[in-house]
């Protein structure tokens, strides 16, 4: 699973958009500000600081080709080579990721420092190139393991591609080099979240919270442990504490509608995961469209829980439940023949599922199939001892009126 920070993103689009959105009062400061940098260069045109001011006035408010232009200046008359980074982060911005690739790696022929290396894997990362990062963050480690920032980078991005080789050894030379660094728990609690060993991820993350509690991601990531742990609720809290707050915001509306679903609150989880409704497709699994479908099944808005449940078969087309719901969807708008396809096809699936057998029964009396509701009431006797008095009664009513219920 993959956790990134938003800011970055709205970083991206608030560049691009500013200088079309610019009030009057902004595009004053704007041009004042432009013309303080410009006219103080002319008395100092060779000034490192004032060039670099104006190239990221420029990038703030928008004007990249501006920007890069400055930043070209600064590469020539002053030999400043974290001006390629700088453009490449422009170009990261505009997308164009092939010329942000290449400023990147200029960078690093000429100035192969730690330093740079560290920004060259930091802008990989951000562009989403995480083996490229990881490939310089090895090799500084190669020569200095106790770059705490690199450390600390390479453990994200061993996270962030799933992969605990050496991933513990160096979350243990971060605790070595400070054990009072919150991020050392972090890390721990994300190494041990990936081996699914939770209630271990959950102890590390706390120790990270108590150290930092001001970092809204240790609660994310509480959160997501406190899901998986099944302690719904108390994820719920976790995820709503920093709710209003743009960083982790797919995140957090995703967990809020699995929390609530897991809940049946189904209320409460349509409106989280409708948040997200222009993304589903990329970010919801097959239960995530079970759930919606369920929510408006239950508003009876059949043509709504189709799409959704169709939507949920297509990613797991084994998935019992959502089969059953189906065949119920055909059932009541009068299919019968495609209702006991699906109904059949989810107690194929699921034979011990107590809701799939009644529903299938239900379905058998009202075909009036009186043997084959006996055949399933015997297999819900055997399933479901607790109830078996419900089921004795049930095919009373049936051998003595042709239907049942429960």
């Amino acid at each position: 699973m993959k956790i990134i920070k938003l800011s970055f993103l709205l970083l991206i689009i608030l560049s691009e958009t500013a200088t079309a959105q610019l009030s009057i009062e902004d595009s004053l400061a704007y041009k004042n500000r432009e013309k303080e940098l410009l006219d103080s260069l002319l008395n100092d045109n060779n000034s490192l600081e004032l060039m670099k001011s104006l190239a990221l006035h420029y990038r703030e408010y928008g004007e990249l080709e501006k920007s890069n232009e400055i930043f070209e200046k600064l590469i020539k008359t002053h030999n400043y080579y974290r001006s390629y980074f700088s453009i490449a982060y422009n170009y990261a911005i505009l997308e164009e990721q092939a010329k942000s690739f290449d400023y990147i790696q200029n960078g690093l022929d000429l100035a192969p420092t730690d330093s740079n290396m560290f920004f060259g894997a930091l802008f990989y990362h951000i562009l989403d190139s995480n083996l490229k990062s990881l490939k310089l963050l090895e090799k500084i480690l190669s020569t200095n393991d106790q770059h705490q920032a690199a450390l600390s980078l390479y453990c994200d991005l061993k996270f962030y591609i799933e992969d605990s080789t050496d991933f513990f050894t160096s979350i243990q030379k971060l605790e070595k080099i400070d054990n009072s660094y919150s991020e050392v728990y972090k890390h721990y609690a994300r190494y041990y979240y990936i081996r699914e060993e939770y209630n271990k991820a959950y102890e590390n993350i706390n120790k990270a919270i108590l150290l930092h509690s001001e970092d809204e991601y240790y609660f994310v990531l509480r959160g997501l442990l406190l899901y998986y742990l099944k302690k719904y609720e108390l994820a719920i809290q976790d995820f709503l504490l920093f709710y209003d707050t743009d960083d982790y915001i797919i995140l957090k509306n995703l967990y809020l509608g699995r929390s609530y679903a897991k809940l049946d609150s189904l209320e409460n989880s349509f409106q989280y995961y409708m948040v997200l409704e222009p993304i589903m497709d990329d970010r919801f699994d097959y239960l995530d469209f079970y759930h919606l479908g369920v929510y408006y099944f239950n508003k009876d808005d059949f043509i709504k829980a189709g799409y959704f449940y169709e939507k949920s078969m297509n990613l797991d087309s084994n998935h019992s439940n959502t089969l059953n719901d189906i065949g119920l969807l055909y059932w009541y708008t009068k299919n019968d023949e495609k209702a006991q396809y699906y109904l059949k096809k989810s107690l194929l699936l699921d034979p011990d599922d107590i809701i799939v057998l009644q529903n299938y029964a239900l379905f058998l009396a009202y075909k009036k199939d009186i043997s084959g509701t006996i055949e399933v009431l015997d297999r819900l006797i055997q399933v479901d001892p607790d109830n078996i008095d419900v089921y004795e009664k049930a095919k009373q009513k049936l051998k003595n009126e042709g239907l049942i219920e429960f």
